[in-house]
């Protein structure tokens, strides 16, 4: 029984204690253990934070990874891909982009490092452009015969996609950078 257990083992956890070989399968298994193993603690706040710990500590894994030949940091990129990052939804949305950030750079320095300079370029125009787009829906909406009477408030919200989130959506669905309609974005909020 030891010996079958070793051997399986070995099939799933590499010699640097990283995990290997996962599916999306075997991924989302280990984030419910996680997940599982998380809950069961005396209370559930205490699981967030050490989840939220545990998160803490991948970054810095991730941030010291720097350090190791490519292989071994695409080899804790991809891990933190298949576990951690998902994982990280669940101590309050995108509490840690830098687990994607650094993944993303270790794995795809190139195209990753090509999209940044992008990102850091156009950023200053979005500023503008975003304030712009807001003022123009804001004037529209104080001005629609319909909706003033009707609302009380009416809050606009702003953004400009995370450079992470663009290149993620990018490798999903195989499109160019000019193929992403969702750059920049403005909600109204009613």
């Amino acid at each position: 029984s030891s010996s079958s257990s070793s051997s399986s083992s070995s099939s799933v956890w590499g010699a640097e204690g990283m995990l290997t070989d996962l599916d999306d399968a075997s991924a989302r298994y280990v984030r419910e253990h996680i997940l599982h193993s998380l809950a069961e603690g005396p209370a559930h706040e205490q699981g967030e934070g050490a989840l939220a710990l545990a998160l803490t500590l991948r970054v810095v894994r991730l941030q010291l990874a720097s350090y190791l030949p490519r292989w071994a940091k695409q080899q804790v990129a991809i891990e933190t891909l298949q576990v951690w990052a998902p994982l990280s939804f669940h101590v309050g949305g995108k509490a840690f982009p830098e687990l994607e950030t650094l993944c993303y750079t270790y794995l795809f320095p190139k195209s990753f490092g090509k999209l940044v300079s992008w990102f850091d370029c156009f950023r200053s125009h979005a500023r503008v452009i975003l304030r712009t787009a807001e003022r123009a829906v804001e004037a529209a909406l104080l001005h629609d015969p319909a909706l003033v009477p009707a609302v009380q408030q009416v809050r606009l919200q702003s953004r400009m996609k995370d450079v992470a989130s663009a290149f993620k959506k990018m490798l999903r669905s195989n499109k160019p950078l000019v193929a992403l309609f969702d750059v920049l974005g403005t909600r109204v909020v009613v």
